[in-house]
């Protein structure tokens, strides 16, 4: 999550979260809609779009994920 320190304060960021989130944890804070999740230890604003794409595994469809990315993303 370490990332998300430097990603989620940034409103023209899109933070992808792929795969099950799970109960009690911060890419479940976020799917949930935490403004100001506790990450390593500091508050971080939450000003980031969270998409939450529960369907996808990041692991074994890494590739397909990236793909997915690069046919959607506009020109």
């Amino acid at each position: 999550m370490a990332y998300a320190i430097c990603a989620t304060p940034n409103p023209r960021i899109t933070a992808l979260i792929v795969g099950f989130a799970a109960l009690a944890t911060r890419p479940r804070d976020l799917v949930d809609g935490s403004s100001l999740p506790k990450i390593h230890g500091h508050y971080v604003p939450v000003r980031a779009e969270i998409v939450n794409l529960p369907g996808l595994s990041v692991h074994p469809d890494a590739d397909e994920t990236i793909a997915w990315y690069v046919w959607i993303r506009p020109p």
